[in-house]
């Protein structure tokens, strides 16, 4: 059964490792989340909540460090498992792990700026906002040359790779998607955005939320190609 992979660890097996982070991770999260949220979670009176939450306000610098570290590794976690995958050719390369974890940081940046945007109405945090646009351009760049990386690690390793490459790459769906998807409304249109924006101080909210938006669908839209692509173009 299942639940099985939750209490047997080995840890030679990238299955278990990642399962075993998660399984720190998901409720390290949720225990930070109640420290960085404590006023709102006092409101709702309910005890146990309150006492998790200042122990959580107290130990939050240890706990974000971490949350850090196991974040990295659940980033990366996907990207080593499919890449154990060795008769993908796509899939079975060191550049995956790297890319998964820096298109996770790049989606995760969009998404704290959206939420950010959109709850700080006074645009009294538009400074984190425009760190949060700098390192959101900055991973959309290496997530990007990574992406490139890839493909041209997996076209020079073998002749049926190469073949991947060239059918993946070629205007099917699944090309199609990723040229308009991932590469243009995914990181081209994010990049002009962000440059736009990062112009002035007093920044259109539309336009920061729109880039979050389109950075978050683009990171979807690039794993499932990835995950997809590679199994139909073995």
């Amino acid at each position: 059964s299942f639940y099985w992979i939750l209490l047997l660890y080995n840890f030679d097996s990238v299955m278990s490792i990642g399962v075993a982070l998660l399984l720190v991770y998901t409720p390290l999260s949720v225990i930070y989340a109640l420290g960085a949220f404590k006023n709102e979670i006092a409101s709702l009176k309910i005890s146990i909540c309150d006492v998790v939450a200042n122990i959580a306000e107290k130990l939050s610098g240890l706990i974000g460090i971490l949350l850090f570290i196991l974040g990295i590794g659940v980033g990366a976690y996907t990207g080593f498992l499919l890449s154990a995958a060795h008769k993908i050719a796509l899939w079975n390369t060191p550049v995956l792990p790297l890319l998964f974890l820096v298109s996770g940081l790049s989606c995760a940046g969009a998404f704290t700026l959206l939420l950010g945007v959109l709850k700080d109405e006074k645009r009294a945090q538009n400074q984190t906002a425009h760190f949060l646009l700098k390192f959101d351009f900055l991973a959309i760049i290496v997530e990007f040359l990574l992406i490139v990386a890839l493909f041209m690690v997996v076209k020079g390793a073998s002749a049926s790779g190469a073949q991947s490459v060239a059918n993946a790459l070629s205007a099917n769906s699944l090309g199609l998607m990723f040229y308009i998807g991932v590469i243009g409304l995914g990181m081209a249109v994010p990049i002009i955005l962000d440059l736009s924006v990062l112009k002035v101080h007093d920044f259109k909210r539309e336009f920061a939320v729109l880039n979050a938006i389109l950075v978050i669908c683009g990171v979807f839209l690039l794993r499932y190609y990835i995950v997809y692509a590679g199994q139909i173009f073995i």
